[in-house]
């Protein structure tokens, strides 16, 4: 049975001896107070009636923040972000254990939990199949914590495209301008002795531009998605012939 709008309730038709009442809040239910379960017995003998004023209500923790990678950009394209509580190693049917949030126009969330550990989980598509679950974290009141993303690390080289040997050039990977971030993104690559390598890319559409000395200059393009750890691009340089 449920409480009334008073928070009131009555139940009738009690056989008498020891009974357990258990105490909860819907958990479907976006109320802003939580009732944590709790267990009651009584015992009550023939036609006896009892008061009783159960529990206590606790008040919801809030999370909030961004979502970025490590090097501190914002990602967009983000569907939803949906968290879900876990207590001893598994989900906790009698509390509020799932969540669903939306970024606001800045890129923000904010989240209404249970104080407990919950696991965040970024979708990046309507499609769960493209969802990446991140560390837990556990809330006890408010809690001002974005959520980051590893961002991708590219790496790959720059030959002569008729020897295949390496070469080095000037390198700019730029991304183009997203919702959070409308002016284009360029970073520039670190060398080792077998190409370049950039770190904690993150998710979008992105340019390599290989400007190498007297030469024409080479493009490259590519699309990272989220939770991809490495990927590769090779670009071939036109070396003219002396």
């Amino acid at each position: 049975m449920a409480t009334d709008a008073d928070g009131a309730y009555a139940i009738t038709g009690f056989p008498p001896g020891t009974s357990t009442l258990t105490v909860t809040t819907d958990p479907r239910a976006p109320q802003i107070l939580h009732w944590p379960p709790e267990e009651i017995t009584l015992t009550l003998a023939e036609g006896e009636e009892r008061n009783l004023d159960v529990g206590g209500p606790q008040r919801l923790a809030c999370w909030s923040g961004l979502v970025r990678t490590s090097r501190g950009d914002r990602i967009s394209g983000i569907y939803r972000l949906i968290f879900d509580r876990i207590q001893g190693g598994a989900a906790d049917p009698g509390l509020r254990r799932h969540l669903e949030v939306r970024l606001d126009a800045d890129g923000r969330f904010e989240a209404r939990l249970s104080p407990g550990t919950w696991i965040p989980s970024v979708q990046y598509e309507p499609s769960y199949a493209r969802t990446l679950e991140l560390p837990p974290r556990t809330i006890g009141s408010e809690d001002h914590h974005d959520l980051v993303v590893a961002g991708t690390r590219l790496r790959g080289a720059l030959v002569d495209s008729k020897t295949r040997e390496p070469r080095r050039a000037r390198l700019l990977a730029r991304r183009e301008p997203t919702e959070f971030q409308p002016d284009p993104y360029e970073c520039w690559p670190d060398w080792s002795k077998d190409g370049y390598v950039f770190e904690g890319l993150a998710p979008g559409e992105w340019t390599l531009t290989a400007e190498p000395e007297h030469l024409a200059a080479v493009e490259g393009a590519l699309k990272l998605h989220i939770g991809a750890e490495e990927t590769e691009l090779t670009l071939d340089l036109e070396i003219q012939s002396p």
